[in-house]
C-alpha cells in the first residue's frame, strides 16, 4: 500500500497541473525556443551573446544520464537548490580574428567580475570553449534557488569586448510555464 501512495501522489501532482510532462528532448526544445523566453540573444558587432535559463530537471536529468545512475530524488533535490543560466559568446564567422578570440578569453577568465544575477553571488562556472567546432564558448553560471516567481535579471559587462551592460530578464511566469519533465 505504501508503494501505491508514493508513485499515486506524484502522479496524482502531474494530473492536478495544467501543463503537460514532457520529453527531455521536447524540455530542450521548449528552453531553445527563443518564443518561450528562456533563451535571449543580442549581436554586438561580429559577437553574438545569447544567454539560456536551464530548469534544475534538465540539468539533473543530463547529469542523471551521463553518469548511467537510476534517477532519483536526491539527485533531482540537489539540483533544484541552484539556478543555472548558459552564457553562449559566438561568431558566425568561425574564422573570427585572433584579437576578438582574445577578448573573448579575457572575457571568460574574469566572468565572476562580469556578472551581475539578482545581486546573488556566483557559486560556480564552468567554461567551455567550442570555438573551433561550433563559432562559441559557452559558459554556465551557477547559482543559489531563487524563487521562481521572481523576475531574474542577469547582467552582462561586455566592456572587455567593447560594449558596456548588457541585460537578460527572466519572467517569473516564463518560468513557471516551463513543463515538467518525465523522469
Amino acid at each position: 500500500m505504501r508503494k501505491i501512495s508514493i508513485i499515486l501522489i506524484p502522479y496524482l501532482f502531474l494530473i492536478s497541473c495544467d501543463l503537460k510532462p514532457v520529453t527531455l528532448a521536447e524540455l530542450k526544445d521548449y528552453v531553445q525556443n527563443p518564443n518561450n523566453g528562456l533563451t535571449q540573444s543580442i549581436q554586438l558587432g561580429q559577437v553574438e551573446l545569447s544567454v539560456q535559463y536551464k530548469p534544475s530537471e534538465l540539468m539533473a536529468a543530463v547529469d542523471i544520464i551521463r553518469s548511467k545512475a537510476l534517477a532519483s530524488d536526491s539527485i533531482i533535490q540537489y539540483y533544484k537548490q541552484f539556478t543555472y543560466l548558459l552564457i553562449s559568446i559566438g561568431s558566425d564567422n568561425v574564422y573570427v580574428d585572433a584579437i576578438l578570440n582574445q577578448k573573448i578569453q579575457d572575457f571568460t577568465s574574469k566572468i565572476d567580475q562580469s556578472v551581475n544575477f539578482n545581486n546573488q553571488s556566483l557559486i560556480d562556472y564552468h567554461v567551455i570553449d567550442n570555438y573551433a567546432i561550433a563559432g562559441s564558448t559557452d559558459i554556465l553560471l551557477v547559482y543559489n534557488y531563487i524563487k521562481e516567481k521572481e523576475n531574474l535579471e542577469l547582467d552582462i559587462d561586455t566592456s572587455v569586448l567593447g560594449y558596456g551592460v548588457q541585460s537578460f530578464i527572466f519572467f517569473g511566469k516564463q518560468i513557471e510555464n516551463i513543463p515538467p519533465l518525465i523522469i
